[in-house]
């Protein structure tokens, strides 16, 4: 299958062969909709979908529990009661990933998704780091 997308944009999907093939400027944006949609087109990586407990950190200090669910097209904030989707940041997005082992709170995530925003941290609650 051969899909235009525009003057000199064109991506193909070999499904016999399980091979697509991508030319765009947008194929940041194509694959990351194409694994919000079709979570399951890969079963080797949709099965590594991690799920971690976590404090959202606010800077006015009243934090909160969430699950961060780090999947194939970014890292979802979800409620810890509800499962209801709050935020989510695709990896074409982010524009800092920062791992913090030291702080003061514990592990914690930093998630920032352009140079001038403000940061989300996320305080580990599972021990992992």
């Amino acid at each position: 299958m051969t899909v235009m997308t525009g003057a000199d944009q064109f991506f193909l999907i070999n499904f016999p062969n399980n091979r697509m093939k991508f030319k765009s400027k947008y194929r940041s944006d194509i694959l990351t909709d194409l694994f919000k949609t079709c979570p399951n087109i890969l079963p080797k990586y949709s099965e590594n979908v991690r799920r971690y407990n976590v404090l959202k950190y606010r800077w006015s200090g009243e934090n909160y529990k969430v699950v961060l669910e780090v999947g194939l097209f970014g890292v979802q904030k979800i409620h810890s009661k509800t499962n209801q989707i709050l935020s989510s940041y695709d990896y074409k997005d982010i524009y800092r990933l920062i791992h913090v082992r030291d702080s003061e709170f514990g592990p914690a995530i930093i998630i920032s998704t352009t140079e001038n925003e403000r940061l989300h941290m996320f305080i580990m609650q599972d021990g992992i780091d």
